[in-house]
C-alpha cells in the first residue's frame, strides 16, 4: 500500500522554516511529502501582490 501524499506549498517568500517541522512530522507519521522549492521573488511588495485582485 502506498503512503498518502501532502503537498506543502509557499507563497512568494519562500519556504517558512515551520514547513521543515511539518514536513518531518508528517513523514514520521508515514506520509510523503512534497515540498517544492519555487524562486523567491525579492522585489515583491504586499501591495503588487495584491494587484493581481483588482
Amino acid at each position: 500500500m502506498s503512503k498518502p501524499t501532502i503537498f506543502l506549498v509557499h507563497g512568494y517568500n519562500g519556504i517558512p522554516i515551520i514547513f521543515n517541522y511539518f514536513k518531518e512530522t508528517f513523514e514520521k507519521n508515514d506520509y510523503r511529502v512534497v515540498m517544492p522549492s519555487f524562486p523567491i521573488q525579492t522585489d515583491i511588495t504586499i501591495d503588487r501582490y495584491f494587484d493581481v485582485f483588482d
